[in-house]
């Protein structure tokens, strides 16, 4: 028996698949080639600790436990990609909305134009017609209150700045007589 051979056997013996016949023709060259042998050795210390290692037994709800943590984490991932998906839907819903209503009211003269003008259905371009108007006599009110609130903040600025003042003046009661008594000491310094 020649080294090649002797490889494929080692490797048919630790595979359990060798023959009397060819485990008695591996012993006699091993006993004979000191190659061989030292491999011999190095696969049999190999696959003796990989024996070792496999008698190690998991807990005894280890399959079922990292089968719940993985469908937890498969429900938890699920759960923010809807949440995400939506928040992206809500935004887009609200952009276009947006952008809509910015369109709508920067036509205001074709549309009301478009509208007069059509002479399809008089009675009902007319309504349509009004409902147009109401909608835009709405927004003038809206933007006017808008308009009216922002004058009435920016002074309230003023209004607050005149009440600390006072505030500060009031829980005070000595602020001006402490000057006038140091103006009275320093006038009869200077005598």
């Amino acid at each position: 028996m020649n080294c090649i051979m002797s490889e494929e056997y080692i490797m048919k013996y630790f595979d359990g698949n060798i023959n009397d016949i060819e485990q008695a023709q591996l012993k006699q060259h091993i006993k004979t080639c000191k190659s061989c042998h030292e491999s011999f050795n190095s696969m049999s210390e190999i696959f003796g600790l990989i024996r070792e290692e496999a008698d190690i037994e998991p807990p005894v709800n280890f399959e079922a436990s990292v089968m719940q943590k993985l469908r937890t984490f498969e429900e938890n991932r699920k759960i923010r990609r809807e949440r995400i998906l939506f928040a992206i839907y809500a935004l887009v819903t609200v952009a276009l909305g947006i952008l809509t209503f910015v369109f709508i009211l920067g036509e205001r003269q074709a549309i009301l134009k478009a509208l007069s003008t059509a002479g399809a259905n008089p009675g009902v371009m007319r309504v349509i017609y009004y409902i147009v108007d109401k909608f835009y006599a709405a927004i003038d009110l809206v933007k006017g209150f808008f308009v009216e609130l922002s004058m009435i903040v920016s002074n309230i600025y003023y209004y607050l700045i005149a009440a600390f003042t006072l505030a500060y003046i009031i829980t005070r009661p000595n602020l001006f007589s402490k000057r006038q008594n140091r103006g009275e000491e320093h006038a009869e310094n200077n005598r």
